[in-house]
């Protein structure tokens, strides 16, 4: 990182001379196709290609793809293996043609022979007139480096050439022998104790490649293209409406609200009428008479008051109901997406919005988009994304206020034609009704343009209820608890056995896994081999149920597809390909149910 000025250096100073490209130890990709991530924005050139992907070992995973290099790598390259997602970052690098290659441990997420095929082929050949700085744990391919830089707590152990090294006698002769036993020892364990599945003709959704020795039809395939977002046209549904008031109403609450609505406004005009009948008879009384007004002025108050408080029960009642309602829909949709399958999260981008969404993925690759030098790219798309939103948000503003404006427009013919009808019938319209006539009309240009513009408002604010009851609804796992519980030392032997397993993932026009057999006893420690992107981890996504399978899997005599998944899950273990760390401390991510003591 202090080589491409991503790390502030303390003392000292960094040169490089020449261009950089990089390729980063978590991998990193942009939801387009396999062709766009590896090009990055550089113009195409067919012979670069094909020995770039050739290199990269990657021949063979375009072949199974079913669009080839026109694959979409899907949101955080979920539909990559990890290896696949390693080598398309490294070819990435080498697509760019740079002058300096900072390559970190781009070998650890494949398996032997394809680390092999990229460190000949690739660092040792395709690259042998660039400037290479590999950082790997694998000192076995060491050997044919320049020079070796050996670090230890942070501080440069040794630095030379191979025979330099060994000639110094240092610690690093030791790190290679303690490699080889430990090799050694794994091996003839293996011979004795281990089971070794070979995955020949297990693939996986994520990267379409299956291989069958099954004669099957093939299957006719359009170009992809990003999943658009589902949406609706039209006004919105009634039913839209009535499920938000009744998340946030019950009956008691809606018969509250909608009889302090109903007398609010009635009472409203109704001290308005009274009023102007108060005003007509004190202009039809003779002046010279007495009159007692404390009746009217009582009952005028009374109605005043009697308004307030109704105004204050329908607010109240009102507000009640939109927060209850929230809360409920809320909670509705995050209990639904905790209890969603994994492949709702695979093919559902985290951010809805393509320019959050873009902004999200662009942090997570900065310093790769840095080492690159495609900032000028990421960012005119960002202007696109922005352009996009901001033109939407201008126009759907632009056609509120000028409906308000027609509105006005409409109002001031409408207070023209009352003022007209009354200076033309004065004789006929006693002065209290005149000024009720005129008042109601002025206060109408006001009120008008203001329901109108609320009501279009409330139209475009409901589409977002309308998202979350479209999410309310979204398909769950299997039951999380048990109806019969298995017993609580279950399972005691940790016999596994997988009996005509099959796996297909969403979307996916082939099964992962086919007629998986196998049984492993308790105790046995098994390897599960098989070439990157051949369907490993689909084992263990169907150990843990989190794509369900045809076929059965049985731990010491129960289906785990008879048990629920806290059940079934609790009671395994799992150090995933991808490593995951919550905020927090050592201890939290260690025990986050707090199970066990400090001892």
């Amino acid at each position: 990182m202090s080589l491409m000025n991503e790390i502030e250096v303390t003392s000292g100073s960094v040169e490089v001379n020449g261009s950089i490209a990089y390729a980063s130890q978590e991998s990193w990709s942009f939801n387009s196709s396999i062709l766009q991530n590896i090009m990055f924005g550089k113009p195409y050139d067919s012979k670069k290609w094909r020995e770039v992907i050739s290199v990269c070992a990657m021949n063979r995973d375009l072949k199974l793809f079913p669009f080839g290099e026109k694959t979409l790598v899907g949101e955080r390259g979920v539909s990559l293996s990890g290896g696949q997602k390693a080598r398309i970052t490294l070819a990435r690098a080498l697509y760019n043609d740079a002058d300096v290659y900072l390559l970190d441990d781009p070998l650890s997420a494949v398996d032997s022979e394809v680390a092999k095929h990229i460190f000949e082929k690739c660092i040792t050949d395709y690259l042998k007139s660039k400037t290479v700085v590999l950082v790997t744990h694998q000192i076995q391919f060491i050997k044919k480096a320049t020079k070796i830089l050996v670090l230890k707590d942070g501080r440069p152990l040794a630095f030379g050439s191979y025979a330099e090294l060994i000639d110094s006698g240092i610690d690093f002769m030791s790190l290679i022998s303690e490699e080889k036993k430990e090799n050694e020892k794994k091996k003839e364990e293996a011979k004795s104790e281990e089971l070794l599945i070979a995955e020949q003709i297990i693939a996986r959704k994520r990267t379409i490649s299956t291989l069958s020795t099954k004669s099957e039809v093939d299957i006719q395939v359009s170009d992809p293209k990003l999943e658009d977002e589902s949406k609706a046209t039209g006004a919105i549904d009634a039913r839209v409406y009535w499920d938000f008031v009744r998340a946030g109403a019950g009956p008691f609450l809606m018969i509250m609200m909608l009889l302090s609505t109903f007398i609010s406004q009635g009472l409203f005009h109704y001290s308005d009428i009274w009023l102007t009948d108060w005003t007509n008879a004190e202009d039809a009384r003779n002046i010279s008479l007495e009159y007692d007004q404390t009746n009217n002025i009582i009952i005028y108050s009374v109605l005043v008051a009697t308004t307030f408080i109704t105004l204050i029960i329908r607010s109240g009642t009102f507000f009640m109901m939109c927060i209850i309602a929230s809360v409920n829909l809320h909670n509705s949709i995050f209990f639904r997406l905790m209890r969603a399958p994994i492949a709702f999260f695979d093919n559902n981008p985290v951010a809805r919005s393509p320019m959050y969404n873009h902004m999200t993925t662009t942090l997570n690759g900065l310093a790769t988009i840095r080492a690159f030098r495609a900032q000028d790219m990421f960012r005119a798309q960002y202007y696109r994304y922005q352009n996009d939103h901001t033109a939407t948000y201008v126009m759907c503003y632009c056609a509120s206020r000028a409906l308000g404006v027609m509105m006005d427009w409409i109002c001031v013919l409408y207070i023209f034609l009352v003022a007209l009808f009354i200076m033309l019938f004065p004789e006929g319209l006693p002065g209290g009704s005149a000024g009720l006539a005129l008042s109601m009309a002025l206060g109408m240009t006001g009120m008008t343009q203001w329901g109108v513009r609320q009501s279009a408002e409330v139209e475009n604010q409901m589409t977002s209820v309308e998202r979350i009851l479209e999410y309310s609804r979204l398909p769950s796992e299997a039951e999380l608890e048990s109806v019969t519980k298995p017993a609580l030392d279950w399972p005691q032997e940790g016999r596994i056995q997988l009996k005509d397993v099959y796996l297909t993932y969403e979307n996916s026009p082939k099964p992962t896994l086919i007629n998986l057999n196998c049984i492993i006893r308790g105790g046995e420690k098994v390897g599960v081999v098989g070439r990157t992107g051949a369907g490993k981890s689909s084992i263990l996504a169907a150990l843990f149920r989190m794509h369900e399978i045809e076929g059965n899997i049985i731990i010491d005599g129960i289906d785990c597809k008879s048990i629920g998944l806290h059940d079934l899950r609790k009671k395994m273990s799992i150090i995933p390909q991808d490593p995951i760390a919550f905020i927090g401390s050592l201890r939290k991510n260690l025990d986050p149910f707090d199970e066990h003591s400090e001892d």
